[in-house]
């Protein structure tokens, strides 16, 4: 009883361990700017349109909410 109690005890302080090193490297500093996906404006600005385009069947509609 006495060697499981110290097999999950140590198992704990491992992930333990792994858990604060883990929030440590990914709270230390504020998150990065997320990447634009396309860097030429008049590509971003064709695509929007073909996507919001009456003869996409897949639209947005307002009046469907997102979720």
């Amino acid at each position: 009883m006495d060697k499981d109690r110290e097999a999950t005890a140590a198992a704990l302080a491992s992930v333990n361990k792994r858990l604060t090193a883990l929030e440590s490297n990914h709270s230390s500093g504020p998150e990065p700017k997320r990447k634009r996906r396309g860097q030429c404006p008049k590509l971003a600005e064709t695509v929007r349109r073909l996507h919001n385009s009456e003869t996409d069947g897949r639209r947005y509609d307002p009046e469907q909410s997102c979720m």
